[in-house]
């Protein structure tokens, strides 16, 4: 019984990282935990689609109680998801790459920080993909893709 659970509770986890791990291939660059607990992905894109994404994904993932808070200096949004604080940095990281940076409360496990990240990666590459390909616009993705918080 204790193993039915334990593979429950670990088939969505799994799921949202093939998802995004599928869906962004040649787009993620790489992917690494910081010795703070904080999760950071480089991307391959400009920093200004990468935040406009990371700024609505973070809108439809918040508590409905909650507030967004938004730093443009740096490029910080935060917020409440299942009444636990979140802060989701975008930096340029060179000309053509950008790192997205996830922290949360310490004692939050990882698997919530990578759940917001994966999330974020997904409407990334999903943007990415429906974006004319040389009109060069900025990527922008509307709308819930059905979160699982």
């Amino acid at each position: 019984m204790k193993a039915l659970k334990l593979i429950l509770l670990c088939t969505p986890l799994l799921g949202g990282c093939v998802i995004a791990a599928g869906a962004g291939i040649g787009y993620v660059l790489s992917e690494r935990a910081l010795k703070d607990g904080s999760l950071e992905a480089r991307v391959q894109d400009e920093v200004k689609p990468v935040w406009d994404v990371a700024r609505e994904s973070m809108g439809i993932l918040i508590d409905p109680a909650s507030e967004l808070k938004i730093q443009l200096n740096p490029r910080i949004v935060s917020g409440t998801i299942n009444l636990d604080c979140f802060e989701v940095e975008v930096q340029a990281y060179d000309f053509k790459d950008t790192l997205i940076i996830v922290r949360s409360d310490a004692l939050i496990g990882i698997e919530r920080r990578r759940k917001v990240l994966n999330y974020i990666l997904e409407r990334l590459s999903k943007a990415r993909a429906e974006a004319p390909p040389s009109s060069g616009a900025s990527l922008q993705l509307r709308g819930s893709v059905g979160k699982s918080y």
